[in-house]
């Protein structure tokens, strides 16, 4: 066969350019159209979870988190959750911070902590000016490190005007 092609004018070094080219074209598409890792779904909750700088609005706060972390000094574990919170009441009302409630909740294991508001400004925490925002830091003593970081969500509830079904996914928390 090889005497066939040469008399015809192509040579081995041809064919084998053809032979390495096709090779190469056909593990490029391969790889190019291959998915490496098999995608997880996500569960409901975290579609629909709300991420760091989303707000939510109700009739008396307009809310965001801004980021959070967690942190391992010694024996203490925590995770620290940074907070806006902006007074809209359309009445022009002061607003008191001190009543909202913050909990981080485990969606795999469904453990709860309960945080605690450090208000960086604290001059206004009960008394929060109409169209005023204040950034508050919560942080959550944890007893035990949560076995995956991966899974913790923010809720904040109120009394006064509760944030029904909201929720911000706690993404990128590292021991630090």
């Amino acid at each position: 066969m090889f005497y066939f092609l040469t008399q015809k004018g192509i040579t081995m070094k041809s064919i084998m350019k053809v032979t390495c080219t096709a090779l190469l074209f056909t593990g490029l598409m391969a790889g190019c159209n291959g998915n490496t890792a098999p995608k997880q779904k996500k569960s409901a909750i975290e579609k629909n979870a709300m991420h760091y700088g989303e707000i939510v609005k109700n009739e008396y706060y307009r809310a965001t988190v801004e980021n959070a972390k967690f942190e391992k000094i010694d024996k203490e574990r925590r995770i620290t959750t940074r907070v806006m919170i902006n007074n809209v009441r359309d009445d022009g009302q002061t607003i008191d911070l001190s009543e909202i409630k913050y909990f981080i909740q485990d969606e795999k294991t469904g453990q709860k902590y309960e945080g605690e508001a450090h208000p960086i400004y604290d001059e206004h925490y009960k008394n929060v000016p109409h169209e005023f925002s204040l950034t508050t830091d919560v942080v959550f003593e944890l007893k035990t490190s949560p076995k995956d970081l991966n899974n913790m969500y923010l809720y904040i509830d109120s009394k006064a005007a509760p944030l029904t079904d909201t929720y911000w996914k706690l993404d990128h928390l590292v021991s630090k």
